[in-house]
Parts: C-alpha cells; structure tokens; sequence
C-alpha cells in the first residue's frame, strides 16, 4: 500500500467528559445517579487506557493502523501517517478498500480477509500495493472486532540479503571451482579437538582426492594424508594458534588420496571475530607442487649460473644496481672467480665499492671513471679495456669490462656485466705485431738475398756465351731452394727461431738422398736453439760449402766425406757459435784463382749480417772452414 504520512493519537476530551457527567447527574434521581457514575467511571477508564495504549502505539517504531468491523480505519499512528503520506483525519472512518482500489485481488487483500474470518494472527512479507520494487514486513492481527496492522519498509534489508545471498552465491563458485586451493571454515573452541568444520569448498576433492562431505564428517581423513615427518609440527603450529588466536602459515607434503602422488600444500589460517563476539577460523589450503618444481628448477638453473660463472678461468660475471646516480651504485652479485682473477674475495666486493677500481692502473683511472659515468647516464652498453695491478701477486694485468642495462619486471635497473683477463690476448697481439714487423723486415732481407743471388748468378752472362745461361739458371734456383728450406724450418716455429740441428739437417736433404751418402755426411753438436737471422745465413753459407764441395770437394768422388761440427763457447759480453766444417778423402785442394760469389757470400756475408767473423782455408786434404758468430 503506497502512503507515507504523520499521525496524532485520538486524545479523550476530559473536560467535555466531566460537563457531561454533572449534567447528568442534575437531570437524574438518585438510582440513576449511580448507574450514570458507573458509565462515567468506566468511560474514564477505558479513556485513560485508550490514552495510554495510543502511547505506546505511536513509540513502537513500527507503522501501526486498525480497522473495524467495516474495514474502516479507526486509528492510525504517527509512523503510518508518515508512509502513507496522507493526514490521518482524511483516512479515519475511510475503508480501506476504497482508499486503495488497486489492492483488489492481491495476496495482501487475501490474507487480511484470512485473519478477519479465521481470528488468526498472520506475519508475512509482501510487495507494497503501487510501490512496485517496494517489500514490507506485515503483522496482522485481530484487535476491538476488526483488525490491527503493524508494518515496516523491508525493501533495504531484503535487497541486502538478497546481495548477500548473491554474494555468497558468487563466493561459492569462485571456492568450488578455484583451481588447486581449497577453503574451510572452522569454529572456535577451548579445546583444539572440539573445532567442528562449518564450511569446505568442492575443490577439496580435487586438491586432496577426499569429497568434501565426507571430509565435512570426519576432519581427520585430511590431517592422515599429511606426510608423518610434518604431522607433530603441523599439529604443535594449530595448537599454538588456538590457544593465542593468532593465525598460522605452514608447508608440508601430503600423498593424494585418490592417485597417491605426493604434492606440495601450503595451509594459511586465520581467526575472525564475529559481530556477536564468537570467532571462526577462516582456512586456505593451496597446492603449491608446481611453485614448489619450479622454485628447485630456479635453484638448479642459478646453481649451474654459479657454477659457470665461479669457475670462469679467465672471467668475473657480476651485477650492480642502478643506485641514485653513477656514485649510489652497489654490487649485488659477484662470483666467486673474483679472487682468481683480481686476487680480492668475492664477499669482500660489495662491502667496498673502490676495492676493484683501486685496482686500475693510474693512466687508466680517469678514461675508466669518464665512461662509466657517461653509460649510467645514458643507459648504455660498456665496454672498455684498461690494465690492472693484481691484489695477490702484484702482475700486471690486462682487462676488458663488458656490462649492459637491464630493466626489471618491477622498472628497476640493473647492470650485468662480465670481466675478463685478455693479458694472455694482448700479449699474443703485442706477438702478432712483432711478427709482423719481423715478416716485413725478412721479406725485405729475402727480396734484397734474391736481388744479390740473381746479380751474382747472372752478372757475368753478358761477357760469356750464351751457352753458360742454363748453369747460371740453375746456380740461381738451387740457391732459392736453399733459401726456402731455410724459410721452411722458420715457418714450422712460427718464425720465433729454429734448432741448429734441424738447420743444418735441412740444408743437407739434397745431398743425403740415400743410406750411403747419409754416412757421407756427418753432423755432430749440442741442442741449441739459434734465432732466425742465424738459421737463414747458415742455410745459405751451408748451401755454397755443399755445392763447392760437391763441384771440386769431396762430395766429387765416391770415396771423400764431409764432418759438420758447432760447439758453444762461453764469454763476454756473450756467448758465441763456432762451426767447422771439414772436408776429408776428395781430391787435392788449390785455392782459386779468383773469388767467387759463393766464397764472398761465405765470408762477406756471414760478417756483414751476423758480425762474425769466417775462416775459409784450402787445405790440399781438404776445404777446412770455421765460422764463429756471436748468439745474441
């Protein structure tokens, strides 16, 4: 029924009542004198209780209205006024039905006629009449013949509990299909065993393999499928919680118990008090196998990280954050290759920033310090190279830093970075420089020792026959020959010197091609290792001895032989070479008439490219010749 509005009690008009009375009891004889007391009496009373009965209608709270047998309105209070939003003086001795027409044939009109002819009291809600969406709280009742209506608005409290039961609704599908966690609830109890469950999720038969009913009845069919080794501490943590209504956090294994694999759970409880004083224990049992395969694949990836990076030969792996500028920067992380590689401990590094940079050679402070500053500012890659004084042994030693920026997840920088020991790279670099400048300088020699043999070997052609041209030709090529066995046995030590005896060994190849000219030849001395510029001038002094030997020496005939010995002779400033070779059983020796190029390149050159000094003497028994140079 839709009308708010305000309402006064109908008060008894006492003063009228006394008039009445005297002038009664004037106009009557004494027998009626007493009757006219009596109904005055009980007109007092009934006043004075309909008087207070009005009183106590109006502070109930609730909107209050009744009707008589004529389905008239005989009183209505001051909180009905209010919701029927009509002065009560316009509704009194009204019916009902007329003043709310449209209340024909509702379930409200069915129930008042069900009070009025049964004498029963009803309570029910309704729909308002005219207030569509509206809902009141009826008490119907009979009072004086008709019928007395109590009602309140119970729109807000049944759309709350309607939301609520919306809510609750809404909770339960999100616990019952929530996948791997399970809630409860459970009450409170003096006793840890008396707690009852009051409430568990479906999922409890996917996280657990138990139905939920049947953990409902018997709380223990969970706690059995807790691994032994964790019970006695899960139960000591519940106990301890109970007794100080503090809520707990534990992790445990349990064995599922419908496919009996053991999986990780993790349960957080936590007490609620409740509105009326009572608490509840509000719990979360999550399954946490996969976080927990996760977290051990995590430590095995960052143990295999450690592992790589603490036992990096020649390499540091670190990380810095991004601190407050360049100066705020702190190391987070530094392997423990640190040590080997700077000769500072690892775990000493992020205690002291300046403990590595203190490290840095002075030149190279202030180009190092310039460009790390410049990167932090512009979040760029580093890379420098710079050398260091080693904490332990005091070498010097090259470096190269290689770091770059990294945004974290959270917007947080980070700097990752890598130190390495190139010592061994810069010297192999200083190395390939020198060997460059040594090729150059040999390819320079060799051109100008070819430039001299082809001169030599073809300066007399122009005066001579033609016919001498093929033996110049060939004089010329042996003497190449000579000098690229020479180049061969350097090439083979990478250019950084030779054995003496692979030098003389290879200058006699072409004259010891079989067993017997093997025995021809003899080749005596101790191990010595010769430079370079050594092994070349012997391998051409050697190639013009064998050739004259074999031209006009005892390498002519079948029967003469040739001994090739060195020693090394200690002195000052240095030690020195001497070889001799001797020549034995070839034919008798004269010394030539003139010199030619071979004994000028003996003598002459040996002289002039090592500063030594050559003694070549034609003995008629046989060519004697002794070189000594200097090793240095």
């Amino acid at each position: 029924m839709t009308m708010p509005g305000t309402a006064l009690t109908s008060t008894v008009d006492l003063e009228q009542l006394t008039g009445d009375f005297a002038a009664s009891v004037s106009e009557r004889p004494k027998g009626a004198f007493d009757s006219a007391l009596q109904q005055a009496l009980a007109h007092t009373i009934e006043a004075k209780v309909q008087a207070q009965l009005s009183v106590v209608l109006e502070g109930i709270g609730d909107a209050f209205y009744s009707l008589d047998t004529q389905w008239r309105f005989s009183y209505i209070n001051r909180a009905a006024e209010s919701y029927f939003g009509v002065p009560r003086h316009d509704l009194l001795r009204k019916m009902i039905w007329d003043v709310f027409p449209e209340s024909e044939g509702t379930d409200l009109r069915r129930r008042y006629e069900e009070v009025f002819a049964t004498g029963q009291p009803l309570s029910f809600e309704s729909e308002a009449v005219g207030r569509q969406g509206h809902y009141l709280e009826f008490h119907v009742f009979p009072y004086n013949g008709g019928l007395g209506v109590s009602f309140r608005d119970w729109t807000d409290r049944r759309r709350a509990e309607e939301e609520l039961r919306e809510s609750q609704a809404r909770l339960s599908s999100l616990t019952d299909n929530a996948p791997a966690c399970m809630f409860y609830q459970l009450n409170d109890a003096a006793d840890y065993k008396d707690r009852k469950l009051l409430y568990i999720s479906k999922t409890c038969e996917q996280v657990n393999g138990i139905p939920a009913e049947k953990v409902q009845a018997d709380l223990s069919l969970l706690y059995e499928l807790v691994l032994p080794q964790y019970r006695e501490r899960m139960l000591a943590k519940e106990v301890e919680a109970v007794r100080e209504h503090k809520a707990f956090d534990m992790e445990f294994e349990m064995r599922h118990g419908k496919t009996g694999e053991i999986r990780w759970h993790r349960l957080i409880v936590t007490p609620r008090q409740l509105p009326n004083g009572s608490h509840v224990w509000d719990g979360l049992q999550i399954d946490i196998t996969d976080h927990k395969r996760a977290e051990e694949e995590m430590r095995e990836r960052q143990a295999q990280i450690s592992a790589l990076a603490d036992n990096l030969p020649l390499g540091m792996v670190y990380q810095m954050d991004n601190g407050v500028g360049y100066e705020g920067r702190r190391f987070i992380y530094v392997s423990a290759s640190c040590e080997r590689l700077n000769g500072i401990p690892a775990d000493m590094v992020p205690k002291d920033q300046s403990l590595l940079f203190n490290l840095i050679l002075p030149e190279f402070r202030e180009p190092v310090y310039r460009a790390q500053v410049e990167a932090h500012a512009q979040l760029k890659p580093l890379d420098l190279e710079f050398a260091i004084r080693h904490a332990k042994t005091g070498e010097i030693r090259w470096q190269r830093i290689v770091d770059a920026p990294r945004k974290l997840p959270n917007g947080n920088i980070v700097w990752d970075g890598i130190q390495l020991d190139i010592t061994d790279q810069k010297r192999a670099e200083e190395h390939q420089r020198l060997l460059l400048n040594e090729l150059n300088h040999r390819v320079k020699n060799t051109l100008a020792t070819v430039q001299s043999l082809a001169a030599q070997s073809f300066r007399s052609i122009g005066a001579q026959s033609i016919e001498v041209l093929p033996a110049a030709c060939a004089s010329f090529e042996a003497r190449l020959f000579a000098l690229a066995r020479a180049h061969d046995v350097l090439t083979r030590e990478n250019w950084e010197g030779a054995d003496f005896s692979d030098v003389l060994a290879e200058a006699c190849t072409p004259y010891r091609t079989n067993e017997a000219e093997c025995r021809r030849i003899e080749i005596e001395g101790p191990d010595l290792r010769v430079s370079p510029s050594i092994a070349l001038s012997f391998s051409m002094v050697l190639h013009e001895l064998f050739t004259n030997a074999l031209k006009y020496g005892a390498l002519r005939n079948a029967s003469g032989g040739v001994r090739i010995s060195w020693s090394i002779i200690a002195g000052s400033p240095g030690s020195r070479l001497s070889m001799r070779w001797e020549e034995r059983g070839g034919p008798p020796v004269e010394p030539p008439s003139r010199k030619g190029f071979g004994s000028r390149l003996i003598q002459d050159g040996l002289a002039r490219e090592l500063n030594g000094t050559v003694v070549l003497n034609y003995d008629p028994d046989g060519v004697i010749c002794t070189v000594d140079v200097p090793l240095s």
